[in-house]
Formats: C-alpha cells, structure tokens, sequence
C-alpha cells in the first residue's frame, strides 16, 4: 500500500508539473555535503568528491557545476547513473553547467549521490583592488602556487535550490600548505608528503568557502572558542595583535547580543586584496592585514558579522546586515572614541549620500543586495546604518538592542528578512513602524531641510520627498542659555515652537546629523573621496618628463577607471574635468607657502620630508586634489594608499607612512538662524 501511494503520489507530482510551474514549482535541495577536495597549485587543479543528501519534487534531480570542472564518475547507491550536462551557453549569464539525473520510476525523490569530478580554475590577481572606495575584478575561483580561494559562486562543488546545508569537508593539498574552510576544525595532520585537514560545520550554512596557501599558524582557546591566525611568514609578527583583539571583540559582542555562534574565529590572510568575512573566520589581504588600523576598525566589522550575515543569514527583500554590522561596529567604535567623532561619522554618511548618489543610481534599501559601486556602499552601507540609528533614536536603546535579541533568539542560523526586524522592533516597543518602514525601506531619496523666517516665526521647511521624523533643535538664548528639543515633522512646513522668541539668539537645526538627509553644498567640506568618484582626472605635474608622467599613471591607475591618463603642465582655461595637482599646486592655494615647506593648520612641515594630500574645490565647484613634496619618491608610495583615506579633507604622508589626517572646516550650514 505505502509503494503504491509513493507511485501515485510521484504521478500526480508529474502531473502538476507537466500542467505548469504556475502550480508547483519543481525544487532539488542537498541537505548535507560529504565533500573531499585534493588541490594542485602547480597545475592550477581542483580534484573533488561530493555524497549529496538530495532530494527532489521533480522527476529528476538537478545541481550546478562550474563550467570548468568535468564529471568523471556519478553514482547512486554503488551504481553508474547516465546524468545529462545541460552546457552554459544555455543558460544566460551563467558559469555553471547544470548536471541533471533522471528519477527512476517509483525511485524515491531522497537519494545519496556520489559524484566525483575534476578540472582547472586560475584566474589572474595582478588587477584586484579592495578598499572601501574601490572593488575591481572580484576573484571566485583561482588555484595558483601563491595560494588558493575558492568561493560558493565559484561552483567548486554542487549546489541546488537549497538555501541552508551541512558540511563535512576534507581538503588535501602540499604539505607545506594549510587551509582554512567554514565550521570547527576536527583534524589537521601530514600524512604521505600532503595535508589533509577536516572541518564540521554544526550548522546549516549558506556555503563554504576554501582558502588555502603557506602560513605561520598561531591560536589561542579562550572561553571554548579558538582563535587562529594564518599570516605569511613576512607578517607573522602580526598574529599577537591580531588574536588578542580578535578576542576582545568576541567577548564585547557576546555580552551585547548573545554568545558567539561558532567554535573558532580566524584571521586568515590572502595573497590578493580581499575583506571578507565568512562563518568563523575572516579574509583580508596582504594590503589590508599590513594597515595599522584595521585591528581597531574592519576586524571587529568582520567578527561581528558571525552574528549578522553569518549566522543569522539575509533573506528576500533586501541586504540589512552590512548596515547594521556598519552600525554596530565601526559607528560604534566612533562613539565609543567620542561623541565628536561619531557625529563627523554620520556626516559622512550623508556626504558619501549627497555625493555618490542621483536620480540615476538610486534604489531603495529594500533592493540592496552588496556593493558594486560608490552609490551601493552609500546606501546599504551609509543609508541603512542611518536607518538602524534614527530606529534606535526613536526606539531608545534598550528596546532596540531588545529587538536586536528578539531576532536573535529566533532566527539564528536562519534566513531574516526586514519584515522580521521590524516585526521584533514592534514586538519590543509595542508600538508600529508600518510608516517608519514603508518611507525608509522601501522609500528612495531623502529631503533636503532648510529654515524659514516669516516674521517673527521661524519654519522648518523638507524637500521633496516629504519624511516623517525627529529632528533635533538646539537654540541659545541672549543670556547664553543651551535648550536642546525635538521636534516631529511630516509635511513640508512646521513651525519651529519657540517661547521666548525675544530673548532666543540663535536656532541650529540638526547640527548633530541624526536624520537621513541630503547635506548643503556648504556642509560639504572637501574630501578626498570626491575626487575618487570623479571620471575625467587631469593631471597637473610640473615637468613633462618621463619620471612625472609616470608618477602621473601611477595615480591615474588607483584613482580613475580611466586607462589613459590626462596629463599637463597647465590647468587648461577651461577645466575640462577634475584637477589632480602633482608636485604643484594652483594659485587658490598660494596662501599655504607650498615651497620649500607646507603649513597645515598652523603646523609647518618639510615638504622634502613629507607628502601633502589636499582636497579643495575649484572655482566652478568640482573638487580638486594638491599631492605635494618638493621630492619626487614620497609621492610613490602614496598612491596605492589614498582609496583607504577617501573621507578625509587633508593628509600627510613621511616616507609612506601616515602621520596626520584630519576634515577641512566648512562654512556655515543654512541650518543655522540668529536674529
């Protein structure tokens, strides 16, 4: 009787399927990967094995492949199948060839599928940048003597509809490699001239990811959690720091939010720009790792991405988790340095807003999926961090970091979507944010405020599109008296109440930058990332010789996705783009006595010693940049460390090294009234 019910039950399945997807839609999930990976560096060659949990609706089962791996034997319990390759020129924009089984009939639709495959992937990294400005060429899938990366959008081994699986993974390679992959390290050992490592995840993971090449190891075990570092032997003296801090963040986290989802935290470095984190470890190239301010900023992002994104994973409806990790972390640790900064930070949110992002590039928060540009970072890194903090404003803190728990508690190594935060922040304010959300999340833009005086009335007045929100208020009276209020406004004019209008001598409306909206052109102060978003560089350098033209492509080459670079001795009348000085500086910029040294707000510097980076605006209101030494070699090094510094006014650089940043003053903000 139940075999009979399993062939009907698989007749009706085809049935309905044959009838149209509109009513069942076919789906193949891998519940567990048994998988086993041999890698050869020198032949750039992947050797992998896969026992598949699989099941399916459908009459056959169906995964991806990568296109560069060849099927070299597939069974079903102990028994060749015949298996078809649906090709990659049939399915559009994809790398992946598609392996599809036939069901037998009254075969049942969950099997162990045991394929075995091998094949080449090699992609060069002589052209990959990283930094917060700047992505190019990401890297999914390479197998080279420097080292190994291999990434779930590779498809170095099957993948179906599934959204979650386990995996058990064993990774042999040369034995003086090592590896580091998703989940607790079981085993680790040299056996016959290789290494052969396993690793476990206890939970169903979105993917994994291997990255392997010739490290000093160090660890540490600190409340059952181990720590590790993988770092070239030429940064190895970097480990300490790295564990330590790694450690720090862990505990900080734990006790915030709940305790740490995973057995192990590694810091692995690559031998190619990267900064990504995965389930339980993080990976950050050789230019990222060296920085000395990454232990203090991007390793706690990454860490704390094992709570969001890693463990509680992004569902349909938009990417939260980069901005809430962007809040939580490197916000945090700005008001955590002091109120000063964290106010310039979330002016820099709505500077990187007002610059990168237009009517042409602008979606709302709920279509943010990752970063490939300017605009992308800025809203669903800036925009949703902003997002995150006017909630916890509105929410206040402990009914924010209660909804924060809610989520936690119940979506952990699950997907979560916004409507489940916002379900959580309801629950632990009961209270609604339907409106909150719909003008936020799904909403684009953001006003522009600006104040009005009719008699003796002063009015708030937004921009297109109107929002609802609280915005800060702080007035000084004719005795020197601070009063700081909120006041609620959604429409486009309300009446800024003030009692004493006599005796009120000033009005500053949102100085503190605690609302998302578009910045004045006089709250602008000069960055250095404007310059960074601008396509057409000139480059002003003060000899047409070889050695400046070449300085000159040199920065063309980190700062302009432009091949070719515009170089002259003259800014043309005209400015056809913006104006990167070399070496020089214009006549607007005289008054800083650039010569034989460089004056930077009142400190003197030996410009034969020192670099000067600059940004300025020009007359006709682009932005501009002054890269300056009277010797030539401390511009090199400069170069390829300017897109880490991009939300700066001004640096200085001493034989490469940083010594000073810091934020030009800008004039005053439209914000401000006095009678």
């Amino acid at each position: 009787m139940q075999r009979y019910k399993s062939y009907l039950n698989s007749l009706l399945l085809g049935l309905l399927l044959i009838a149209g997807s509109a009513i069942l839609k076919a789906e193949t999930r891998i519940d567990h990967h048994y998988l086993y990976v041999e890698l050869n560096p020198e032949t750039h060659t992947l050797t992998g094995r896969d026992k598949l949990e699989i099941t399916t609706t459908d009459r056959f089962w169906e995964f991806a492949l990568s296109a560069n791996l060849e099927v070299i034997n597939l069974q079903i319990k102990g028994k060749t199948r015949e298996y078809e390759i649906i090709p990659v020129d049939q399915k559009i924009g994809s790398l992946m060839n598609t392996v599809r089984i036939a069901r037998k009939l009254l075969e049942k639709p969950d099997q162990v599928i045991d394929i075995s495959y091998k094949g080449t992937f090699f992609e060069p990294t002589g052209d990959v940048e990283f930094s917060r400005e700047k992505i190019a060429m990401e890297i999914t899938a390479t197998i080279s003597e420097e080292g190994a990366f291999l990434s779930p959008s590779g498809g170095f081994y099957p993948m179906a509809d599934e959204k979650l699986s386990l995996y058990d993974t064993v990774i042999k390679l040369p034995i003086e490699w090592d590896v580091v992959s998703e989940g607790t390290l079981l085993d680790s050992r040299r056996i016959i001239g290789q290494t052969e490592v396993t690793y476990r995840t206890d939970h169903a993971l979105d993917g994994i990811h291997i990255t392997a090449a010739k490290w000093v190891v160090s660890s540490k075990t600190v409340d059952g959690v181990t720590f590790f570092t993988y770092f070239f032997e030429e940064d190895s003296s970097l480990a300490g720091e790295y564990l330590d801090m790694s450690i720090e963040y862990v505990k900080m986290y734990s006790e915030m939010l709940s305790p740490y989802p995973f057995s192990k935290f590694a810091v692995v470095e690559n031998f190619f720009p990267t900064g990504y984190g995965m389930p339980s470890y993080t990976v950050l190239g050789r230019s990222v790792v060296r920085l000395p301010f990454i232990v203090y900023t991007s390793l706690g992002h990454e860490v704390l991405h094992n709570w969001w994104g890693n463990s509680v994973f992004v569902g349909d409806g938009g990417n939260w988790c980069e901005g809430l990790t962007t809040y939580l972390a490197d916000y945090l640790y700005k008001l955590q340095s002091s109120e000063s900064s964290a106010r310039q930070y979330r002016k820099d949110i709505l500077k990187d807003l007002t610059v990168y992002v237009n009517d042409g590039n602008e979606f709302p928060a709920s279509e943010f999926t990752s970063r490939t540009d300017d605009a992308s970072r800025a809203i669903g890194y800036g925009k949703v961090a902003m997002i995150f903090h006017m909630l916890e404003n509105q929410l206040g803190s402990e009914t924010f970091q209660a909804g924060l728990k809610i989520i936690l508690d119940n979506f952990q190594y699950k997907y979560a979507t916004w409507d489940d935060f916002f379900t959580a922040f309801e629950l632990a304010g009961d209270t609604s944010l339907a409106d909150f959300k719909t003008q936020w999340i799904h909403g684009t833009s953001a006003p522009i405020l600006s104040i009005e005086t009719q008699g003796d009335a002063l009015f708030l007045n937004q921009s297109d599109p109107v929002r609802a929100m609280n915005v800060e208020i702080n007035t000084l009276d004719v005795a020197g008296n601070h009063t700081s209020s909120t006041l609620f406004i959604d429409s486009e004019q309300t009446v800024i109440p003030i009692s004493n209008w006599g005796e009120i001598s000033e009005v500053r409306v949102d100085e503190n930058y605690n609302v998302l909206r578009k910045l004045h052109d006089s709250e602008m102060d000069p960055t250095i990332r404007e310059t960074l978003s601008e396509e057409n560089l000139v480059f002003i350098v003060p000899e047409l010789t070889p050695e400046w033209k070449e300085i000159a492509r040199s920065f063309n080459g980190y700062l302009s996705e432009n091949s070719v670079a515009d170089i002259r001795l003259q800014a043309p009348s005209d400015i056809p783009g913006t104006l990167v000085f070399l070496g020089t500086h214009p006549k607007s910029l005289d008054a800083m006595k650039l010569n034989g040294t460089f004056n930077v707000y009142g400190d003197e510097l030996d410009a034969s010693a020192n670099c000067l980076v600059w940004a300025f605006k020009q007359s006709n209101g682009k932005p501009g940049l002054v890269i300056y030494s009277t010797d030539s070699r401390e511009l090199i090094p400069v170069a390829r460390k300017l897109p880490h510094y991009g939300k700066y006014g001004y640096l200085v650089f001493n034989h490469g090294q940083n010594t000073m940043k810091g934020f030009h003053q800008t004039q005053e903000s439209p914000l401000v009234w006095r009678k």
